[in-house]
């Protein structure tokens, strides 16, 4: 459990550190001052804007959470399959315990038997040299045969002892036959008790650490469970901000809806359209490749809610964590034929274009406003604008802004496989509209 809080922890040093100028701040040792802090009343703008940052460190730190437990639970999920397989092989291994059981009983009964006859032909020898004595009237013959080491000995003697019958040599060959398959029984027998007793233990020991394993990976997800909880309750505490937020702008923000869908470049090359990428993988927006610098504009009336521009403009590629992959990004909320939206864009310039004041933290935005430029910032191959919509349309902006202040930048429709689930193909409002399909754009298209 240490070494995977240690891994969380790290995570989002990373994060934090790899974010530039504001990113730096150390949010992973100080967690309970933001939360103090975030949770405050009367926050000037500069402070806002950290919670804001503090937030998206949360979230990060949510989504690794939640990574983690579906890490486990996969692990849960391997370790029940050992378990089903572990317990087959038991069950394979109990019959051959059986059978060989059963085996072995008729090997020991071939053994009594195999006595019997031999103490029946010991009797019967005895009897014939107790009569050759007799006849021969010596003892000498009969301690020639009793001195003897072995049976192999007693024959070799009685080889030599003419006076034999053919029926006297054939009793004793017999004897003497029975016995070494009597012997070599007991050794079968007690070879395949050892067999069975090595098979036994080793499955077991196999049982009793997969077991182990089991209870493991469970006490790990009891873990995580609580561990997101408690994440789950102190973004809960920074969404105050946001909402305290709103309650300073005087609770009420009605911006006059849009006719329809404005542009938001005004020229690129679409290079990522659909739910996929061109190269495969799951893609959740629209991607239009342009020009460092070029500007972005609001594509209807709305509110920012938030922005982030930590990050420097040239990030280091794909593997880049900055803003939480995302760069430097614009969250909006617009309204379009009276229904709300969510406008994500992100991997923006390092040029703020956008400036909240505590006494108004969400930007009015009017269709055509530029809030941003195009950049190359976090997780990014090339200069391009990464831009997804979320359908709110059942929510105020108000409403939008206090569901993004509980659930974050995805307005609690998720990534990855879970985003995708949440395409508004499958699901009513709140869902996800892919960009490409509402501008009716596809790959390659130059806009």
């Amino acid at each position: 459990m240490k070494k995977l809080g240690t891994l969380v922890i790290t995570f989002c040093l990373i994060v934090t550190l790899q974010s530039g100028v504001q990113a730096a701040t150390d949010f992973a040792s100080n967690e309970s001052y933001y939360l103090s802090l975030c949770s405050e009343i009367g926050l000037t703008d500069s402070e806002l804007a950290t919670c804001n940052e503090f937030n998206v460190y949360l979230e990060k730190k949510q989504e690794q959470l939640q990574k983690d437990i579906k890490t486990n639970d996969s692990n849960l999920k391997n370790i029940k399959n050992d378990l089903l397989a572990i317990a087959a092989e038991m069950d394979r291994i109990k019959k051959q315990i059986a059978d060989k059981e059963k085996e072995i009983a008729y090997i020991e009964t071939r053994i009594t038997n195999l006595q019997n006859s031999i103490d029946s032909k010991n009797t019967i020898v005895k009897e014939r040299m107790y009569v050759m004595q007799s006849y021969t009237n010596s003892n000498g013959f009969l301690e020639f045969l009793v001195g003897a080491k072995d049976f192999d000995d007693l024959f070799s003697r009685i080889e030599s002892v003419n006076d034999i019958t053919a029926y006297d040599k054939e009793v004793i060959t017999e004897l003497i036959e029975q016995k070494k398959e009597v012997e070599a029984e007991k050794i079968r027998v007690e070879e395949s008790k050892k067999t069975l007793d090595a098979l036994e233990t080793q499955q077991t020991a196999y049982l009793e650490a997969a077991k182990a394993k089991e209870a493991e990976f469970r006490e790990v997800a009891e873990q995580l469970e609580a561990d997101s909880d408690e994440m789950k309750a102190q973004r809960s505490a920074v969404g105050k901000a946001i909402e305290e937020a709103l309650a300073r702008s005087g609770g009420s923000l009605t911006p006059a809806t849009s006719a329809g869908w404005g542009k938001l470049l005004a020229a690129g090359k679409v290079t990522a359209a659909g739910w996929v990428y061109p190269t495969g993988g799951r893609h959740l927006g629209m991607d239009v490749g342009a020009n460092v610098g070029t500007n972005i504009y609001a594509p209807a009336n709305g509110v920012m809610i938030t922005q982030y521009f930590g990050c420097p403009t040239y990030g280091k590629g794909i593997t880049d964590t900055c803003g939480g992959y995302k760069g430097n990004y614009v969250m909006m909320a617009v309204t379009i034929s009276g229904k709300t939206y969510g406008v994500l864009v992100q991997h923006l310039q390092q040029t703020k274009i956008l400036n909240p004041t505590s006494d108004n933290p969400f930007v009015p935005l009017t269709q055509g406003m530029v809030v941003g430029k195009v950049g190359h910032s976090g997780s990014s191959t090339g200069p391009h604008l990464h831009v997804e919509i979320f359908d709110l349309s059942h929510l105020t902006i108000e409403q939008a802004i206090q569901l993004y202040s509980r659930t974050g930048n995805d307005f609690g429709l998720g990534y990855g496989t879970a985003g995708y689930n949440t395409r508004c193909e499958v699901r009513s409002s709140p869902c996800r509209i892919n960009p490409s399909y509402l501008y009716g754009y596809s790959l390659g298209q130059v806009i």
